[in-house]
């Protein structure tokens, strides 16, 4: 019969506690390094706001969340942050809400806007916590949105449309690809097209402008963003011009000078291919001798009576240019212009004139006399409407603000929240795979010295 000594009983226990001491220490360290907290879901009723949520275990004894977000632009992300409502949605969770202005008076985060997000929990006396950040898409809430992307360039629609989305994806690639060959230029980022129906559907999406232009012009697209269009209608015109906005930026807006607006819209007039009633206005201003004074339009205004001769008069100076001097030195105007050139500099260095020099030539190549710049002139000097309008985001927030076939790129909105989702569980699961081979690492321990105190306890003692 095996009997046990003292010795050996001590030694067992000693065994045994320390075992149970490093698996419940183990456990705890698991515990918290895998907190319980969902990826961030985006909630948009309208174009006007976002509503930013997570969920999050209710024993931690919370004291404050705090959501911070970027707005990612190739120009500079504009970053701010804020404190989140805390709802408790069960008995097991707390929800972190964080409800942000998109669209008002002195705000505009347009559709189709990235965003990096993360929280920072903090907990009563035990520190903060900081989640992974996932990168979310900004669309109109009140549409089911699909996708098509390949290389740089993506397109966003929804309902039937799907035609259409290709359509102008494919004017948006085409004009992009033949204005960056006119302009010697590139885009090195990805550009994306948003689509709606209607202009009406699309209205609230728009930048706020006065109501006298909302009543008389109806928007067929805008250039919201350096890396975002959008179209209001399945227009490929539309898309063109929009696009080649895209371009013109690069090609020509520096740190201190930018294109003036005759330049730019003449530019993308040019590349859109049809001309519409552009081409008709400019020919009555020049039948009736009452175009407009060029220097006048290197600034954009809202007067709506003029926006056809804007457009068709900044198309014709630029054909002009293009037609007598070549593409070669128009691409190096935009290049002076970026390098700091006001119009006029630019203009002498490439050409040897000035604004109003090339106005008289434009004019007389259309059989009107010049002007005398140097006394009055019957022309009226009026500053008509252009589309260019700068990205302007404010910086502070006071209160909670692939290629391939078209099946496999297809996406809802909750389909991208999935794919953030994904990242952000990647992320935590090389916490848990520690935590797992901590737990494994404490079973094994904890089954040798089991086996261990076995054969202690089975080994025969020594005979008296």
């Amino acid at each position: 019969m095996f009997q046990i000594s003292f010795r050996n009983f001590v030694r067992i226990t000693i065994f045994f506690l320390i075992g149970l001491f490093s698996y419940l220490w183990c456990y705890q360290m698991l515990s918290a390094q895998t907190l319980d907290i969902s990826s961030t879901n985006i909630v948009t009723r309208d174009p006007l706001s976002a509503s930013f949520t997570i969920d999050i275990e209710n024993d931690l004894n919370l004291k404050e969340v705090r959501f911070f977000y970027k707005i990612l632009n190739p120009y500079g992300d504009i970053s701010g942050d804020g404190i989140a409502k805390l709802n408790e949605s069960s008995n097991f969770t707390y929800q972190a809400v964080f409800e942000m202005e998109m669209i008002s008076a002195d705000r505009y985060i347009p559709v189709g806007s990235h965003l990096l997000v993360h929280w920072e929990i903090f907990k009563e006396n035990e520190g903060s916590f900081v989640t992974e950040e996932e990168k979310l898409i900004f669309l109109d809430g009140r549409y089911e949105w699909q996708s098509f992307s390949e290389d740089r360039f993506s397109v966003y629609w929804y309902g039937s449309q799907e035609d259409n989305a290709m359509r102008n994806f494919l004017a948006m690639k085409n004009a992009i690809l033949e204005t960056e060959l006119l302009l010697k230029t590139r885009i090195d980022y990805p550009v994306k097209l948003i689509m709606w129906r209607t202009p009406r559907e699309g209205e609230l999406a728009q930048r706020p402008r006065s109501a006298v232009y909302d009543s008389s012009v109806t928007t067929a697209g805008q250039r919201v963003a350096p890396d975002l269009i959008f179209a209001f209608q399945p227009a490929i015109a539309v898309v063109r011009h929009e696009a080649a906005h895209l371009v013109t930026k690069v090609a020509g807006d520096g740190p201190f000078t930018r294109v003036p607006a005759w330049l730019d819209e003449g530019t993308a007039v040019y590349m859109q291919g049809s001309l519409g009633p552009y081409k008709a206005a400019v020919q009555r201003a020049i039948s009736s001798d009452k175009t407009l004074n060029l220097r006048s339009l290197t600034a954009p205004s809202n007067d709506p009576n003029l926006v056809n001769l804007f457009y068709g008069q900044s198309w014709s100076t630029v054909d002009y240019l293009i037609d007598q001097y070549g593409q070669e030195l128009f691409a190096r105007l935009f290049a002076s212009i970026k390098a700091g050139d006001p119009i006029d500099d630019a203009l002498n260095k490439i050409y040897d004139f000035d604004t109003n020099q090339l106005y008289n030539q434009w004019r007389n190549a259309n059989g009107l006399e010049s002007l005398n710049f140097n006394s009055p002139s019957k022309n009226i000097i009026v500053t008509p409407v252009a589309t260019r309008v700068p990205l302007s985001i404010p910086t502070q927030v006071n209160i909670a603000p692939s290629s391939g076939s078209i099946e496999s790129s297809q996406v809802e909105l909750s389909s991208s929240r999935d794919s953030v989702e994904k990242t952000n569980s990647s992320s935590n699961s090389s916490i848990q795979s520690i935590g797992l081979i901590i737990v494994i690492a404490t079973v094994f321990l904890s089954l040798v010295l089991i086996v261990l105190g076995i054969l202690i306890w089975k080994w025969p003692s020594k005979k008296k």
